[in-house]
């Protein structure tokens, strides 16, 4: 495993840089990736991720997932079972990964540099144009190591500088092409908004130059992407600050409004309903506590089955709840010692009518079901069922015990 950590921090881990997302439409080979990935098969995302980027190199998206995927194979290593194959694969991945970013690194390098020398021939403002035409398409490429990366910064500033040369010069004849190539130079020192106005109005000086509409038309689709990308960004660290500090409806408003923005986006929807089911399950201990604190008012007026029945329909709902338990209990052990007509329940609107049972059979009623309530308060679920049922034949209205009976009994067959 030593040789695949050395390929894969060395190598894949190292390689890839955040960039703005270029495709429009996020390519189902990366969905299968990741699906690989989460399913166990960090080698076979590894190798769809791959296959992706020679498709597609300026999928940041991708590159982004090969750094999170191999550093995630570093931390877990000693939790993965590799076989020896799988080693060799990966360790042969990582190696092929690096030899085609150097190969990639060194054609950008060597275009730039002749991109250098054709601008600082002066020759037909046309032939300029057309140089920079193909200029920008080094903006933003992601090259290997820190020598490459500032021989591109080299090679861009001398065409920025040579255009400048030119502008000075004033080699464009037209007007459309002044502004044109004010543009590029404006694009290639980073400020879009000012090239976009120098282009918008070459392009009033000449509405059918399709070329200058076509990189008008691509810078802004560029500009878009990347202010989409930035909110994304800023929302989705809205919404994990949101979730850490417990505000889970703002959380999922927040991831509600990236699924707006990128309805296909990898792990949004996982976030999303992590956050649906964090706040549903907020809501409702926000009510179980309420039902506690009603249950412990009733008790402390002396009202000791009415707040055992609180806690119980607390237990109903969350049959781990420790405080509620533990109120019942309590309160189990002053129902055995209080008279039936001390205990007994609001009348109920499914009761049967006065006529039809006697008193002496509602009260008989009332005692098993405030003996079942004391079985339940001691975990002795059949007990509980037994005495909820005899509580049903003299009292089939009772509904307090259908309700607890219905729920001691899929505790029973959940054991």
């Amino acid at each position: 495993m030593i040789f695949v950590r050395r390929w894969m921090g060395g190598a894949l881990a190292g390689l890839f840089i955040s960039l703005p997302v270029h495709a429009d439409e996020e390519p189902v080979l990366l969905q299968d990736a990741v699906a690989a990935y989460r399913a166990g098969r960090p080698f076979d995302a590894l190798e769809k991720l791959g296959a992706l980027i020679e498709q597609d190199p300026s999928n940041s998206l991708a590159k982004n997932y090969i750094w999170t995927i191999t550093r995630k194979i570093q931390k877990d290593d000693t939790a993965l079972t590799l076989s020896p194959r799988e080693r060799e694969e990966g360790a042969a991945l990582a190696e092929s990964r690096l030899a085609e970013r150097r190969r990639r690194s060194n054609e950008i390098l060597n275009e730039m540099r002749n991109l250098a020398k054709q601008s600082s021939n002066f020759r037909s403002p046309a032939d300029i144009l057309e140089d920079m035409r193909g200029a920008h398409r080094f903006l933003g490429r992601d090259l290997e190591g820190d020598l490459a990366q500032a021989q591109a910064r080299d090679y861009m500033a001398r065409v920025v500088a040579n255009l400048s040369s030119a502008l000075e010069k004033n080699v464009f004849l037209s007007k459309k092409d002044h502004l044109r190539a004010e543009g590029y130079r404006a694009y290639l020192k980073g400020d879009s908004a000012q090239a976009i106005k120098f282009w918008e109005a070459g392009l009033r000086e000449d509405p059918k130059d399709k070329v200058l509409a076509q990189e008008l038309g691509d810078l802004k689709a560029l500009l878009s992407r990347r202010e989409k990308e930035e909110k994304i960004g800023d929302l989705t660290y809205q919404a994990k600050a949101h979730f850490r500090a417990g505000d889970y409806a703002e959380a999922l408003a927040a991831w509600g409004e990236i699924q707006k923005l990128d309805p296909r986006r990898p792990g949004v929807a996982e976030q999303s309903a992590a956050a649906r089911a964090a706040l549903e399950k907020s809501r409702l201990q926000k009510k179980l506590k309420e039902g506690i604190n009603q249950g412990v008012a009733l008790y402390k007026n002396g009202d000791v089955l009415g707040a055992a029945q609180e806690w119980l329909n607390v237990l109903m709902q969350d049959p781990g709840n420790e405080e509620a338990r533990g109120w019942l209990v309590h309160a189990g052990r002053k129902l055995h010692d209080l008279p039936a007509e001390r205990t007994a329940p609001p009348p109920s609107a499914k009761a049967a009518a006065p006529s039809e049972i006697s008193a002496e059979r509602r009260a008989g009623a009332l005692e098993h079901y405030k003996e079942g309530i004391m079985h339940y308060s001691q975990g002795e679920l059949d007990q509980a069922v037994a005495e909820w049922k005899e509580a049903l034949k003299g009292d089939p209205g009772l509904s307090r015990a259908r309700e607890a009976l219905r729920q001691a009994e899929m505790e029973i067959s959940l054991r």
